[in-house]
């Protein structure tokens, strides 16, 4: 088994991502543990700046994208990735609509045991101007 110990914040790593957590960061394995970046999507290839490391798992920043995916696209807010609120914006729709899909298709088979046919996501038919939800991060 690695020494995880000996990894520190801010090292640099370089990886593939291999699929998304929750709330749509990358997972990125690293050593045989995963690393959760935000603003990565499945399949690129990225350098990561290591932020955090816990027992098991650590989190980092997405420094540079080596290998983009066909499904990046340019976010029209330039704060998106900073403000916490539409942290999927770095993916076009049809990546939102299967992250989203997959999302649901987990919930069910985790918390009832169930495979279900998820349908396909309806989407509101602009990227902007929608949500009714806001996150306002505050540091004391």
């Amino acid at each position: 088994m690695p020494d995880f110990q000996q990894m520190k914040k801010n090292e640099k790593i370089t990886g593939t991502v291999t699929g998304y957590t929750f709330d749509g960061a990358g997972v990125v394995m690293d050593e045989n543990m995963p690393f959760f970046v935000p603003g990565l999507i499945e399949g690129e290839e990225a350098e990561i700046g290591i932020t955090a490391i816990r027992k098991g798992y650590g989190y980092g920043r997405l420094l540079k994208v080596r290998k983009a995916s066909e499904h990046r696209v340019t976010p029209g807010c330039p704060i998106c990735m900073k403000c916490g609120g539409c942290q999927l914006l770095h993916m076009d729709a049809a990546e939102q609509a299967r992250f989203k899909e997959d999302k649901v298709r987990h919930c069910f088979l985790q918390n009832a045991g169930m495979e279900v046919e998820v349908r396909p996501i309806l989407t509101a038919g602009s990227d902007t101007a929608y949500r009714n939800k806001v996150q306002v991060p505050v540091q004391v």
